[in-house]
């Protein structure tokens, strides 16, 4: 085995592990989402702030990992004479003689967005609900207030025809 082949055999193998790591990173992105509902199910924006952190954190991961598949996967497509154009793992799997995983690590990987993607879109569909009622509460309780007859000032005294305010006018 020659210097081209051992650089092509460690660059598959790098590629590999590569996504294997991106599939741990859906993995747990998935997770999180999950975790996501259930806080904004449970209106908990402590901890949903902290998991959107989290969230955030692994994206970024994400996008770093993914960075490095493409770079592995330019580098094998130049020493496996693959045009750019034709360059997915499909192609360099079939390039390096089939049976190097990449194909199931592919579907896997493309069953992994789907979910998130789903997850997602659920949570902001979720979140959106939430957000809606939460101003319809907020409108009732102003035309609640709107309506009523008298409400006292800051002194404790009585005033009639005055609007009370529920929020500065400020906010």
């Amino acid at each position: 085995m020659d210097t081209t082949n051992d650089d092509i055999k460690q660059t598959t193998d790098h590629l590999n592990q590569t996504l294997q790591h991106l599939m741990a990173q859906f993995e747990n992105l998935l997770i999180l989402f999950n975790q996501e509902k259930e806080a904004i199910l449970q209106r908990n924006s402590i901890i949903l702030k902290n998991i959107t952190t989290q969230i955030n954190q692994a994206l970024t991961h994400i996008r770093e990992a993914d960075q490095n598949r493409q770079q592995l996967s330019h580098a094998l497509a130049l020493a496996l004479n693959i045009n750019s154009e034709e360059l997915t793992l499909a192609h360099i799997d079939q390039a390096l003689g089939g049976n190097t995983g990449l194909i199931q690590i592919r579907l896997r990987l493309r069953e992994l967005i789907q979910q998130a993607n789903k997850l997602n879109k659920e949570n902001q569909a979720i979140l959106n609900g939430v957000l809606m009622a939460t101003e319809t509460v907020i409108q009732a309780v102003k035309n609640s207030t709107r309506n009523a007859g008298a409400s006292y000032n800051r002194l404790g005294h009585r005033q009639a025809g005055n609007p009370f305010h529920l929020f500065s006018r400020q906010l």
